[in-house]
């Protein structure tokens, strides 16, 4: 709960540089099933936050990007404020917000949010923010979203349209909601869900969680949303 990790911009000798304070992330979470509440995190010189393991929730993120970077040092090597790994199958995450002042140089970064496409569905309200100083923020999350900065907004929100399609019927090993509902937290195939029961896609002769499936889509079940 409530943790605020920040590499310092400043000193009582003044601002700060790439090279002062060095740092490349404030967090880096690779163990399964962690949820973050009201977490911040500021001025690293790589991805702010990574997360690497399964099944994370984060409720309310704040994260502020380096202020002393070039387009080299940040916007050229694709950093980002909140990055979910390329192989994670189920995250979710309420209220990200990344906010950025390049303030020494003109920098342009693809998106503030990284994460495998099929869990953009789960960022809730996710927004960039622009404070003051140079360059812009191309979009809130992926490719998604409008940009944030100089000749461009002063904060923008990306909000996912809920048109999917429920589908009557899922495949074992589809990327699926656990509850069956849309928001729901994601799964797939022979995976337990946050509430210990099994994942909708997985296979008849999944044994390894706790409870049974909420809803067995593999079995031609209504109401799961593919995603």
């Amino acid at each position: 709960d409530n943790l605020w990790l920040w590499r310092a911009d400043h000193t009582a000798a003044g601002v700060t540089t790439p090279v002062d304070n060095r740092c490349q992330h404030g967090l880096e979470v690779t163990g399964d099933d962690v949820t973050m509440y009201g977490l911040a995190v500021e001025h690293t010189l790589q991805d702010l936050t990574l997360w690497t393991g399964e099944r994370g929730r984060t409720f309310f993120y704040q994260s502020e990007l380096p202020y002393g970077v070039d387009q080299q040092q940040w916007g050229d090597a694709g950093y980002v404020g909140y990055r979910v790994g390329p192989i994670v199958q189920s995250h979710e995450a309420w209220g990200v917000g990344v906010y950025h002042y390049f303030r020494d140089h003109s920098v342009t970064a693809q998106s503030g949010i990284a994460c495998p496409d099929h869990l953009v569905p789960y960022f809730h309200s996710p927004l960039t923010v622009f404070l003051n100083g140079n360059g812009v923020v191309k979009h809130v999350i992926n490719q998604l979203g409008n940009a944030s900065g100089v000749g461009a907004a002063g904060s923008t929100h990306y909000c996912p349209s809920a048109s999917k399609i429920p589908q009557e019927q899922c495949n074992v090993g589809d990327v699926v909601s656990c509850s069956g509902t849309f928001w729901g937290t994601a799964c797939r195939g022979n995976q337990c869900c946050p509430d210990s029961s099994t994942c909708p896609s997985a296979s008849a002769d999944f044994a390894g969680c706790p409870k049974p499936k909420a809803v067995d889509c593999t079995a031609g079940a209504t109401g799961i949303f593919v995603v």
